[in-house]
C-alpha cells in the first residue's frame, strides 16, 4: 500500500522522500495548481506571476505531512491534497482582494493618464465605447456589461477540449473576450469542480468526494457549464 509507504517517511521524519511519493500518486494535483492561479491571474484577482504555484504546493504537502494519519488510504489523500489546494488558492484570492485597494505608483500613474485620455471600454457585445456612454442609464438597462477577460491560449484549449467545444469558433480572436467573460462568471463552487475536471483531471466522482456533494450535482453543474460555453 503506498500509504504505508508514507507512514514511513514520516516516522524517518523524510520530508524529500514523502514529497515525492506524493507526487507521483498525485501528479495532476500541480496541474491543477497551476492551471488554476493561472486563471485568477487572467482575471485579475492576484498579481501576474508574483506567485510560486510549486511554492504553494509545498505548503500542502508540509500541511499532509504534519497531519497525516494512519487510516489514510489513497482516495482520502487525493481528496485531503485537492481540498487543501483550493483553499490555499481561495485564501489567496480573499487576502489580495481585501488589500486590493492599497495604493501604488503604478496605480497613481495609472490614474493620472486616466484624466489625460479618453477611456475606451469593450463591452460584452464586442463594441467600443466611451466611459461616459455607460454612464447613460439607457445602456445600464438594456446591457450587462462587465470586464472583457482573456484566458491564456493554453487555457483555452484545455478547456475546449475537455468539454468538448468547437475549436474553430472559440479560438477565433473575436469570441475570446466571450470565453474569458463566461470563465469569468462562473460562482466560486462550481468554478473549482470545472477546474478540478478540465485541469485536475479528475472524475465526476472524484469531484464530489473532494467538493463534499453530490455525484449528481457535480454531473449537473459540468452539464450547464458546458451548455454555457457551448452558445459562445
Amino acid at each position: 500500500m503506498p500509504t504505508k509507504l508514507l507512514l514511513k517517511y514520516i516516522a524517518e521524519n523524510n520530508f524529500k522522500d514523502f514529497y515525492d511519493k506524493i507526487k507521483s500518486l498525485v501528479p495532476e494535483l500541480e496541474r491543477f495548481m497551476v492551471a488554476s492561479l493561472k486563471v485568477s491571474e487572467n482575471q485579475g484577482k492576484i498579481d501576474r506571476q508574483y506567485y510560486d504555484p510549486q511554492g504553494m504546493l509545498d505548503e500542502v504537502y508540509l500541511d499532509v505531512f504534519q497531519g497525516f494519519s494512519e487510516d489514510m488510504d489513497l482516495k482520502n489523500l487525493k481528496r485531503l491534497l485537492f481540498e487543501k489546494s483550493i483553499e490555499k488558492i481561495d485564501d489567496l484570492v480573499k487576502h489580495e482582494a481585501e488589500f486590493s485597494t492599497d495604493i501604488h505608483a503604478d496605480d497613481i500613474l495609472k490614474r493620472e493618464l486616466n484624466r489625460l485620455q479618453e477611456k475606451w471600454f469593450v463591452d460584452i457585445d464586442g463594441d467600443l465605447l466611451l466611459k461616459t456612454e455607460l454612464d447613460d442609464i439607457s445602456y445600464k438597462q438594456d446591457h450587462h456589461w462587465s470586464p472583457v477577460i482573456v484566458l491564456d491560449d493554453d487555457l483555452e484549449r484545455q478547456l475546449i477540449a475537455k468539454l468538448d467545444l468547437d475549436e474553430a469558433a472559440l479560438l477565433a480572436e473575436e469570441k475570446k473576450g466571450w470565453m474569458g467573460t463566461t470563465y469569468n462568471a462562473i460562482p466560486s463552487r462550481s468554478r473549482h469542480i470545472l477546474e478540478l475536471f478540465v485541469f485536475g483531471e479528475q472524475s465526476e466522482g472524484d469531484i464530489a468526494n473532494i467538493m463534499s456533494v453530490d455525484r449528481q450535482k457535480v454531473d449537473r453543474v459540468l452539464k450547464i457549464i458546458t451548455e454555457k460555453f457551448r452558445l459562445i
